[in-house]
């Protein structure tokens, strides 16, 4: 096929095959392509993972308040983090409604009534938590 016939075809054998004048190994050069930038928008996808993570890491607080031993204990922290959790998940006073929560768990644990181990693990729950604040 020859150079016109190729051109007349649409392909452009120039740039696949050098020239049999050229004494030089041809250029290569490389393309830039446009960068990409992430939004700053949360676009809907991110914005739903970003809740369903949200909601997993609040299970898991409620999770880890189950394990405690059944009494009014039990009983007081479980109404006061289903509260905290729904105010979290609303997105309203977020922080003191956590603060508020720690404070009460912090008592029981100093009274005794919340084991070191179950603390330990309700805290750590709620640093997951915390890291969507």
């Amino acid at each position: 096929m020859s150079y016109s016939l190729a051109r007349q075809s649409g392909w452009n054998l120039a740039r696949i095959v050098p020239s049999a004048s050229a004494s030089a190994s041809p250029k290569v050069t490389a393309s830039r392509s446009p960068s990409v930038r992430p939004s700053a928008t949360p676009t809907p996808t991110q914005s739903s993972q970003g809740s369903a993570a949200l909601n997993a890491a609040l299970a898991a607080v409620r999770a880890a308040l189950s394990t405690l031993p059944d009494g009014k204990t039990k009983d007081q922290l479980l109404r006061i983090w289903d509260q905290t959790a729904k105010q979290i998940a609303n997105g309203k006073d977020a922080g003191k409604k956590i603060s508020d929560f720690e404070a009460a768990l912090d008592a029981a644990h100093e009274l005794g009534v919340v084991g070191e181990l179950q603390y330990q693990t309700i805290k750590t729950a709620l640093a997951a938590v915390k890291t969507f604040l």
